[in-house]
């Protein structure tokens, strides 16, 4: 069982009830993680994760079993997988799609992408970012310093998802100078072994298809035509990484869009950018 199953399976509140916990209608808690004479502990059922505005501690389902049985990520895993009730995977050969003796060392990008999401109200720097670029009210966007995580860091995030909706890859546009020079600010960075797609697979009944050469140009289109309220149904906005970016993915994912009637290329209209849509348009043509 893959770690995005898991948690799709075990909600936190379901977690909190197994350990005799129960938010308040504000959905607090006394954090079981330090003294705490208020409850400081705040419980996000719909991203099934947790902060404490305490002690700082924070994460998804697997990380509380973590914190509040002091034990390791690979037994929290197993713990999580008992809760659910299904037989805990041995640690021979291959368990929860991962190799059991790495288990620890396993990226999970959707905890990772929870805690960068919960982190971005904290730094000033990327809220003018996305104030700066029309973003403020843009939903699924976290903010990487580097100090838990040294991959992406300094970098807005976006999460990446496969076919069912899972996380499986982290983009990070970097929003700060180095060393006094702005050459990395605006860069693009993927992490490693890139997977899915953004913002997500187009659904099925798409009819128009609206590709971006970036992925922050796709999250300025969705809070545009948010904000202007249009009418899109079965619209869809995806994300190419760059103008050499349609991967095969991409083409597959379209590929089985039934109803796909219109593609619209929204590029820059660089030559680059004309270029791409020229082979691609051709390309999909077929």
């Amino acid at each position: 069982m893959q770690i995005p199953e898991i948690k799709a399976r075990l909600s936190i509140l379901q977690l909190l009830a197994h350990y005799g916990l129960k938010t308040d209608k504000h959905h607090h808690i006394k954090c079981p993680f330090h003294d705490d004479d208020k409850p400081s502990c705040r419980i996000y059922p719909e991203t099934g994760t947790y902060h404490c505005f305490g002690c700082g501690k924070t994460g998804d389902v697997i990380q509380f079993i973590q914190d509040y049985e002091k034990c390791s990520k690979h037994e929290a895993i197993q713990k999580a997988i008992e809760l659910i009730g299904e037989p805990p995977a041995t640690t021979s050969g291959i368990a929860m799609g991962i190799a059991a003796t790495d288990c620890r060392e396993a990226e999970d990008f959707a905890e990772l992408s929870a805690r960068q999401q919960e982190s971005l109200p904290r730094s000033p720097k990327a809220l003018e970012y996305l104030k700066e670029r029309g973003l403020e009210n843009l939903k699924e966007v976290g903010y990487n310093t580097g100090k838990q995580w040294p991959k992406l860091k300094q970098c807005l995030t976006f999460p990446l998802k496969d076919l069912n909706g899972n996380i499986t890859s982290l983009y990070g546009r970097r929003i700060s100078e180095s060393n006094g020079y702005n050459a990395e600010y605006g860069k693009h960075y993927y992490s490693e072994n890139r997977r899915g797609l953004y913002p997500n697979y187009p659904p099925p009944e798409t009819e128009i298809l609206i590709i971006t050469e970036a992925i922050i140009d796709a999250a300025s289109l969705q809070v545009a035509i948010g904000r202007q309220q249009l009418s899109l149904l079965r619209t869809a906005v995806l994300s190419a990484y760059g103008t050499n970016g349609l991967t095969a993915e991409h083409k597959a994912a379209i590929k089985e869009l039934r109803h796909l009637q219109e593609i619209i290329f929204f590029f820059d209209g660089d030559q680059a950018g004309r270029n791409a849509v020229y082979t691609y348009s051709h390309e999909l043509l077929k």
